[in-house]
């Protein structure tokens, strides 16, 4: 393996260099951050329903309110139902390790060390299993699997068709914007998240005249 792959970040220029940049990647792909979006969207859709379905084995809610469920459920079984999120998590975790391959699968690493490389198993198995222990009861968001599975189809596209690494980086990002979207139904809020929380900056360059208007009282107050 390239230790210059271990040892540092991604040294190639970021997708967020400039607005010229995205003029010239050309068909292929814009096609594939159509098809990531849309992808992203049916795999948040289908999650959703996961969700739901772990909620109703777990807490027996049918068609009524899962905090209603929950409260109105013996405390034993609040326990247990815990206690089997737990074994989720440690029988998930125990399966990852047994396979031994690939980095961790988180989206900061593979964007800024690995050129948007995401292992396909790996991080689809992570976030089947994130949205089966929320809908178990355990405090995490459930965005964090539609975010998952968006980035590795992002992932998984852009070496398929042969992107270059500044590429897949972006079509990663985009993916995982797209899942959030589908989520919390937020298009613009999850654009942002991908720009610059994934990405690392907002390129103003790329923005609407109007937001850039809006970040520059921000800027002057110092709290951006």
């Amino acid at each position: 393996m390239n230790d210059a792959m271990i040892d540092g970040p991604d040294r190639s220029p970021q997708p967020n260099a400039g607005s010229d940049a995205l003029l010239a990647y050309g068909w292929r792909f814009w096609a594939a951050v159509l098809v990531t979006g849309v992808g992203a969207g049916l795999g948040a859709g289908l999650l959703m329903k996961l969700l739901h379905l772990a909620q109703s084995l777990a807490w027996g809610e049918g068609s009524g309110d899962f905090l209603d469920a929950v409260m109105r459920a013996d405390p034993w079984r609040r326990v247990g139902v815990l206690l089997a999120a737990g074994a989720v998590v440690g029988a998930t975790r125990l399966l990852l390790r047994l396979r031994g391959s690939g980095h961790g699968g988180a989206l900061d690493e593979a964007l800024w060390f690995h050129a948007g490389h995401l292992p396909v198993f790996r991080t689809l198995l992570n976030a089947v299993t994130s949205i089966v222990i929320v809908g178990m009861g355990a405090s995490l968001g459930r965005e964090a699997a539609p975010k998952q599975t968006g980035a590795v189809l992002g992932s998984a596209l852009g070496r398929w068709i042969g992107l270059s690494p500044t590429q897949r980086r972006l079509l990663v990002a985009c993916g995982a914007g797209g899942g959030i979207a589908a989520v919390y139904n937020v298009p613009i809020g999850a654009a942002l998240f991908a720009m610059e929380v994934l990405l690392g900056s907002l390129s103003l360059s790329l923005a609407p005249r109007r937001w850039r208007r809006l970040r520059w009282p921000q800027r002057r107050l110092g709290c951006c």
